[in-house]
């Protein structure tokens, strides 16, 4: 059995055993190859754009998070620019507002199910769903539950991603 699964499997590597996924970068770096990787934590840490403006060539994904990395560690000066601005309410609409797929793949019987009203976390939530769990929890808690809720309903409102998708 061990020599017939040897002569089987024997093209079989990491790279073709998995079903490429189709979820965002953010929840599947690993996706991307060491080079990538390499070079996005270059670009970051060292403040070093040439391996990643390479790889970039042919990796869309490390630019992806790189701009999110931007994004992410912006100050308010820098988010002045109309640019950042745009590209974080772009971001902001893709992530809040239901199309950032979290689940590795998309099932095949999505959409059936979704129609008999079974909840599948396919997508990360949006803003609204957020708020309203926020708003389920403190309804159903005790004082201190409730006391969190509170400011989580606070850090909510006061994020720049509110602002941008309350705008």
């Amino acid at each position: 059995i061990g020599l017939k699964a040897c002569k089987e499997f024997k093209d079989t590597t990491t790279r073709n055993f998995f079903d490429v996924t189709t979820n965002d970068i953010e929840c599947n770096i690993y996706r991307m190859g060491d080079d990538e990787r390499k070079a996005l934590s270059v670009a970051i840490h060292e403040d070093n754009l040439r391996p990643l403006q390479e790889v970039s060539k042919v990796s869309r994904d490390a630019r992806v998070l790189y701009l999110r990395y931007r994004l992410a560690n912006a100050d308010e000066l820098q988010m002045e620019s109309s640019d950042l601005k745009k590209g974080l309410k772009s971001y902001a609409e893709y992530r809040y507002q239901g199309q950032l797929q979290i689940d590795r793949n998309i099932p095949e019987d999505y959409e059936e199910k979704l129609k008999a009203g079974k909840k599948m976390e396919v997508f990360h939530p949006t803003l609204t769903d957020m708020l309203t769990e926020v708003d389920q929890l403190r309804s159903t808690g005790d004082d201190a539950d409730k006391k969190l809720m509170n400011a989580l309903e606070q850090f909510y409102k006061e994020s720049e991603i509110y602002k941008i998708l309350a705008s």
